[in-house]
C-alpha cells in the first residue's frame, strides 16, 4: 500500500497527465477546479501555437460544431472558410510536414471531410512559388483512401486557386519605426518570410483562372476616402507621405475567384483581413 506522501505525489502527477494523441482511447482532461480548467485551456492554446498539436478536446469540439450545422440539401452549395493554422516558422517547413503523415494535418483533413464543403477557403496555409501545398493536402490527406479519426472517407476538391500574398513580403521600409527595416512588422503584412499565413481556395467545381482576379497590390491611397493613421496625442501622421503612398491595402490579399458551376458562374470574394491590434503574435 502506498504511503500518504506517495499518494499525494501520484495525485500531483495525474493532475498534469492526460493523453495528447488522437487514438480512440484518448479522453479530454476534466479537472473540477476552475483554476486548473483555465490553466488547461491556456496550456492547450500554447501547445497548439508551439507544436501545432490538435488535442482530442479540440477535435471533439469540432465534432460538436459539425453536429450543430444545418443539414445539407442536394440542391445546396456549401461554402466554408477554415483557418487551418498551417503556418510554420520557416519557409519550406510546411512542405516537410505535409509529406510526413502529420497529426495536425490529419485532424484538419478529418474536419474538412466531415463538413464536406463544395467550395473551401483555407486561411493561414504557407505559400511557396515552387511547391503546391493545396495539391499536397488534397492528394495526401483529403483523397486518402483510409477512414479518418471521425470515420469519414475521401473527399474530392480537385480544383484550387492560390497565389502570392502580402504577408512576409519585404517593404524595405521601417514600418514599425524602430530603426530597422527587416522585422516581420516591416513586411506589407506581418510575416517572417514571403507567403507565411497564405490563402487557398479548393473547389469541387472548375475554377476559371483567366477570369480570377487578385487585388494583392491594391494600395491604400487608391481607396476612396482612406484615412491615414495618426498619433492620438499629437495628431501627427504615423507614416510619411512617401511611405503611405506605397502601402498595400490587403494585409494578405483579396481575390475574386471565378468558379464555373452548372449553368452559372460564381464569384467568390476571398480574403482574411488583419486588424492593426492583431498584426503579429
Amino acid at each position: 500500500m502506498n504511503s500518504k506522501p506517495e499518494r499525494d505525489a501520484q495525485r500531483r502527477d495525474n493532475r498534469y497527465n492526460w493523453p495528447l494523441g488522437l487514438s480512440e482511447s484518448s479522453r479530454c482532461w476534466e479537472p473540477k477546479n476552475l483554476y486548473w480548467i483555465i490553466m488547461r485551456d491556456l496550456l492547450i492554446h500554447v501547445l497548439r501555437l508551439i507544436h501545432g498539436v490538435f488535442l482530442p478536446c479540440v477535435l471533439t469540439g469540432a465534432v460538436k460544431a459539425i453536429e450543430l450545422a444545418p443539414p445539407k440539401s442536394e440542391s445546396a452549395i456549401r461554402i466554408a472558410t477554415f483557418n487551418v493554422s498551417l503556418n510554420r516558422s520557416k519557409s519550406g517547413q510546411l512542405t516537410s510536414n505535409l509529406r510526413q503523415d502529420d497529426s495536425q494535418i490529419k485532424a484538419i483533413a478529418a474536419i474538412i471531410r466531415a463538413v464536406s464543403p463544395d467550395i473551401l477557403l483555407l486561411n493561414e496555409i504557407d505559400y511557396l512559388p515552387d511547391v503546391d501545398h493545396p495539391a499536397l493536402l488534397h492528394e495526401l490527406y483529403l483523397t486518402a483512401a483510409q477512414q479518418d479519426q471521425l470515420g469519414n472517407g475521401p473527399i474530392s476538391l480537385p480544383y484550387h486557386f492560390w497565389a502570392p500574398v502580402n504577408t512576409g513580403q519585404p517593404s524595405g521600409l521601417d514600418l514599425n519605426r524602430n530603426g530597422v527595416t527587416s522585422d516581420p512588422e516591416d513586411a506589407y503584412g506581418f510575416g517572417r518570410f514571403p507567403g507565411q499565413y497564405g490563402m487557398a481556395v479548393l473547389s469541387k467545381y472548375p475554377i476559371d483562372a483567366s477570369g480570377t482576379r487578385t487585388f494583392q497590390n491594391l494600395l491604400w491611397v487608391e481607396l476612396p476616402g482612406a484615412l491615414q493613421p495618426k498619433f492620438p496625442e499629437s495628431g501627427e501622421l504615423y507614416y510619411s507621405t512617401d511611405t503611405w503612398s506605397t502601402l498595400k491595402l490587403p494585409s494578405k490579399s483579396l481575390w475574386d475567384v471565378q468558379i464555373e458551376m452548372p449553368g452559372r458562374t460564381l464569384h467568390l470574394l476571398a480574403r482574411q483581413p488583419t486588424t492593426p491590434a492583431l498584426d503579429g503574435p
